[in-house]
């Protein structure tokens, strides 16, 4: 570490020396980084790791000043590794966090090692992003789980690089929309600015649902998030985002089985019109039988008993009651008085739920051109008339988190329509098969933000064209070559300089005992 003090200023003038001969003119100024990264999604039904490989990020221009727009760098997912149940079903107990994530870190390490053997895993940086499931958590459960989990991310059992806490957090429910929508984006189009030719997102989840979108609008009200990818001549990335907490289908199943059985006088015995014929729950209250924070939720010895009755007609009514008209505060608005900018003839893709639209027979319908809300309200009644044991011949089980494949359908349908206000002939929803998820768009976020690499061959001096116009005002450029022996002058002319200077400094001020040697003074530090 270079020491310095108040007098001796030939160690800045030495600055560029030191500087550009520690590893060579241009070669490396910043600190290493990896070109692979890991990205962990702590949902609300379970827990994903994600191992990511990108190309090193290098500055490649040739010429002086630089002027650079660089090109978004995407990484590729190598592999994708899950466990249950979520994070916000763990007690807060380091042991348990460790044992629940090291199966994902070896699979993880693996396959990264598959990718390449020679692979120095500190130095790949890991992220874990907390979405709805924990965000729905009281604050001191909150605390200690958050907590729990960047203590086992710094044991042992993780072999990737940890260093600041912030790489294990909560998601806002505005980021994963922007996550979102730079995964839509990257894959079906282009992540730039213009609202015409990006699509916007709604993401389907366990707790909530978010939307992004560019807006035609020139200024988004609220709700706003801006990504810096554009560059000087497109600029930044301004997309307008929301999260509807407790409006992913676990969450809003709760909410519309309290109203029925709230309306109810009788506890021991409620038709829920959501649920297939033949199956029955007896459940607790407040989580009805469904659960994004308890592992296993109570189906069997509740006081209340949930009988399934079937009837699309009936869940629809009850699916709507969660979003009634409402006071609009600052138009326009989509459901609970949101502001939300005009749709306007914005696409949209809807996510996280492909593989029902294809179990759903949805995907058939619009493959034949039936636009997307046509085709799942047709299906409605047809889902909601299936028993028990049709239910589990077609999809194979009732989803433990999600209650029943109608109310899954109907909820969907009914957000859509009713809530953010979507024509049910519009041809601008899409639902594509094997689309996305967020959690590529956040390995795009952090890749971004990432240091590049400066080689001593992103150089080429003998390339490098200056062009000097007499006519002009500014100065001329200077060569690589003059640029070095300019430096060199400066630095040994300012030493020299220096030194002289603090000698007669220590002599007109009498500090001898401190000055008699250049280096040893033990005042406060200029560089480190």
């Amino acid at each position: 570490m270079l020491r310095c003090n108040v007098f001796h200023y030939a160690c800045v003038a030495l600055l560029p020396l030191i500087v550009l001969s520690r590893d060579g003119l241009g070669k490396s100024w910043v600190d290493e980084v990896s070109d692979y990264i890991v990205i962990v999604d702590a949902g609300s039904t379970g827990t994903r790791i994600h191992a990511f490989h990108y190309h090193t990020r290098r500055i490649t221009e040739y010429e002086f000043p630089m002027v650079i727009d660089p090109p978004l760098t995407v990484p590729m997912q190598l592999a994708e590794f899950k466990a249950k149940p979520g994070l916000s079903a763990l007690k807060c107990h380091v042991d348990d966090f460790s044992s629940h994530m090291s199966p994902l870190f070896r699979a993880a390490a693996d396959a990264l090692h598959l990718h390449d053997p020679m692979i120095n895993l500190k130095l790949v940086p890991i992220y874990v992003g907390g979405t709805a499931g924990l965000r729905i958590l009281s604050h001191e459960k909150l605390k200690c789980t958050v907590s729990a989990l960047r203590e086992a991310l710094r044991g042992p059992e993780n072999p990737f690089a940890f260093v600041r806490d912030e790489q294990a957090r909560v998601l806002s429910g505005e980021e994963e929309a922007a996550f979102a929508w730079l995964a839509v984006n990257h894959r079906l189009s282009h992540i730039s600015p213009n609202p015409g030719t990006t699509f916007g997102s709604i993401d389907f989840g366990g707790e909530s649902v978010q939307i992004a979108f560019v807006p035609f609008e020139a200024s988004v009200l609220a709700g706003m998030f801006p990504m810096h990818f554009g560059g000087h001549v497109q600029g930044p990335i301004h997309i307008y985002t929301h999260s509807f907490t407790r409006f992913g289908f676990a969450g809003a199943w709760q909410l519309a089985t309290e109203k029925l059985v709230s309306s109810s006088t009788n506890w021991s015995s409620i038709d829920h019109p959501c649920m297939p014929q033949g199956l029955v729950w007896n459940v607790v209250w407040g989580q009805f039988g469904v659960s994004t924070v308890h592992t296993h939720p109570e189906r069997s010895h509740g006081n209340i008993t949930l009988r399934g009755s079937g009837n699309s007609s009936g869940c629809r009514a009850l699916a709507k009651g969660l979003v009634p008209p409402t006071v609009c505060m600052m138009p326009p608005c989509s459901t609970q008085g949101v502001y939300q900018p005009q749709l306007n003839s914005s696409k949209f893709v809807v996510l996280g739920e492909h593989r029902d639209m294809r179990s759903w027979e949805v995907q058939v319908l619009i493959e034949d051109s039936v636009p997307f809300l046509q085709g799942l309200r047709r299906q409605l009644p047809l889902m909601c008339a299936l028993t028990m044991t049709q239910q589990l011949e077609l999809f194979g089980s009732i989803s433990g988190s999600h209650s029943s494949e109608c109310w899954r359908a109907v909820w969907m349908y009914t957000l859509l329509v009713d809530g953010l206000q979507f024509n049910i002939d519009t041809p601008n929803l899409l639902a594509p098969p094997r689309c996305c998820d967020h959690v590529l768009g956040q390995a795009i976020y952090e890749v971004n933000f990432f240091p590049y690499r400066i080689e001593r061959d992103s150089f080429d001096f003998k390339r490098t064209n200056f062009a000097f116009d007499p006519s002009s005002t500014d100065r001329p450029p200077i060569s690589a070559t003059k640029i070095g022996s300019i430096v060199v002058l400066s630095s040994v002319f300012s030493f020299v300089t220096g030194l002289y200077v603090s000698r007669v400094v220590c002599a007109v001020t009498g500090h001898a005992p401190r000055c008699h040697r250049l280096g040893q003074y033990d005042g406060p530090l200029l560089v480190e």
